[in-house]
Parts: C-alpha cells; structure tokens; sequence
C-alpha cells in the first residue's frame, strides 16, 4: 500500500539532521522550533518510524533518519534543478523556425521578419508561410510555431492569443485619385480583401458601418493584397484594409471618428507551448516588428 507523504516536510527533516537542533533547524527555515518538532512528528507518523531520539548531547539520528538522509538530499537537489526557469539560446539552435502570418502581414512585415530572425537565429532554418485553411491545425500540432493574424474569439481554445497591437481600418484607394472626404468615400465603390483564417463568413467591420446605417457598396472580393492594390491603381474602386498595410502606390482615409474602428493584431500558439522559450522569444521578435 502507498504511503501518502508530505515531501514538503524532507526539506524539515534535512535541516534537523544537518544541524541537530530543532531551534536552529526552525531558524534556517523561518518557523518556530515548536512548528519545527510538530513536522518532525508528522513526518515520523507518515513514514510510520520515529527518525530522531533525545540524548544529552541533542538530537540523534535514528537508523531509519541515516538510511534515508542520501536520497532525501537527492530528491531535494533535484527538485531545486527544475525550479529554474528553462534557458534558451536562439544563437545555437539549430532547429526549424516557421511562422505563419496572414497574406496582408507578409506583405508589410515579411521581409523585416525574416531579416531580424535570420540575425536572431544564424544556425536555424527559418521559413515564413501564408496563413491558409490549416494553419489553426498546424500551430495546434506545432509544425508551426507562431502565427501572427487578427485577434479571433472563435478560434479553437487549444491556440493561445496573446494581443500585441491594435490595427485601425482606414480606407484605401489608388494615388491617381484626388483623396476624397469620408462622405464622398462611402459612396464609392469598394472591393473586399478576404483573410484566410479570420472573418470568412463575417465580415466584423462591414457589420460595424452597418450598425451605423452606412451599407457600401461591394463589387468583388479577392484574397491577396498585393491584387488588391493592383486594381485600386487602375480603376476607381476602394478597400478597407488595416492601417499597417501602406504602399507608396496607395493613398489611406481615416474614417471620421464615429466611424473608426480597431483590429487587434494577435500571435498565435499551441497553448501547451504558451511557456516554451522558444515560443517566447519569437512573441518578442515579433512584437518588435509590429507595433
């Protein structure tokens, strides 16, 4: 039969034995010699067998207390090993580093990504991937590690999202076009971005001018930003895209301030790696980028 023990208590006990006085062993450890003796006694009863007597010259180890000294300062030792946080060093690790970002993010922030973890990671193989329709899955399993796309409160639960930025939607057109005010915008014709992996069935901000009694008027959709910007240049059509997104080929309106909305930027990982260094270390990196 197993004995319920309070392992709590084998740090007491070490210290009794090492210093042979309950008073001094209380010292060490910050309690009383009273509370000292009561975790004594309690740990004799749990281990059914006494470990100290009373002599003359103090407390004496009995030879049940001397058999079990060695592995009890073991079993201390090791427990004190993995209290410390674990250590990372991204300049060793010889791994694979793949992170996920949503088309539009890859477009404004790859180039920088890669560039800062090629510096942060030298001996790894880095690897930058469009989210897509099984992205979800692969942090989930941790063939990726980190992805990076809107904050989603309908996204499995055993994904982790940590909020790093607000995005506010700001209208885009083509440079050709003088910029319009936000009364004369509404009224233009839009084109839709889609973002894998967020709002393919809804479309939270066009829902928002909704509530507001604005309806735009949608002519097509398509689901790379970069096409998108290619078509605004050409023809005199307009998009909501998250401010971060700006080329020197498209012009931004900010919508008047009813009308501003935010999008929260998230990094995404498997909640059971939320605590991994390598997982926190790329949060960081990240995190620098985008602000």
């Amino acid at each position: 039969m197993e004995r319920k023990v309070d392992y709590n208590l084998f740090k007491t006990f070490l210290a009794v034995y090492e210093l042979g006085s309950l008073k001094r062993a209380g010292a060490k450890l910050g309690i009383s010699e009273s509370a000292t003796s009561k975790q004594i006694t309690k740990l004799s009863e749990q281990l059914g067998e006494a470990l100290f007597i009373r002599t003359a010259k103090g407390l004496e180890p009995t030879f049940a207390a001397q058999h079990r000294v060695e592995m009890i300062r073991g079993a201390i030792e090791q427990f004190n090993l993995a209290i410390p946080p674990l250590s990372f060093d991204a300049e060793t690790y010889t791994g694979k580093v793949r992170i996920a970002l949503f088309n539009s993010y890859m477009q404004t922030f790859g180039g920088r990504l890669f560039d800062l973890l090629s510096k942060e990671f030298p001996k790894a193989y880095i690897e930058l991937v469009t989210w897509g329709p099984e992205t979800n899955n692969d942090i989930i399993k941790t063939d990726i590690q980190l992805g990076v796309h809107f904050y989603n409160e309908d996204r499995p639960n055993t994904i982790y999202q940590i909020p790093i930025a607000d995005d506010p939607m700001v209208a885009l057109i083509g440079h050709q076009h003088e910029v319009p005010n936000w009364e004369e915008l509404i009224r233009w014709p839009f084109l839709h971005v889609k973002a894998a992996g967020w709002s393919e069935e809804r479309y939270p901000f066009l829902e928002f001018l909704r509530a507001k009694g604005i309806e735009l008027d949608i002519q097509g959709a398509v689901d790379d930003a970069s096409i998108c910007e290619k078509i605004l240049t050409t023809s005199k059509l307009a998009t909501f895209m998250h401010r971060s997104y700006k080329t020197d080929k498209v012009t931004d309106v900010l919508p008047s301030k009813e009308y501003q909305y935010s999008l929260k930027t998230a990094c995404c990982i498997s909640l059971m790696q939320r605590q991994a260094p390598l997982q926190k270390c790329l949060v960081d990196i990240v995190k620098s980028i985008i602000k």
